[in-house]
């Protein structure tokens, strides 16, 4: 990761980065993806379904933004670590 990147990315707040990293980055563009996989592989996706995978991936991008989080905090921290 370059270095203007590193520096925009640690300048963001926990709430924004969870936001646009997990959430927007990890959990719609997964959900997007696992209902197009779901509906070719099935020929079609349920209305139900479509919401629970719009609710759970988002949720599960919620967790992944923390863990992101915190990783890029403690690397920031100690730079032998990563985020080279």
């Amino acid at each position: 990761m370059n270095d203007q990147k590193k520096t925009k990315v640690l300048g963001l707040s926990k709430t924004r980065f969870i936001l646009q990293y997990g959430v927007l980055g990890w959990g719609v563009s997964t959900a997007i993806l696992f209902a197009i996989c779901m509906a070719y592989s099935e020929g079609s996706i349920r209305f139900q379904k479509m919401v629970m995978i719009f609710l759970l991936f988002p949720l599960g991008g919620i967790l992944w933004g923390v863990l992101m989080w915190e990783v890029f905090k403690r690397c920031a921290k100690n730079p032998s670590n990563g985020l080279q």
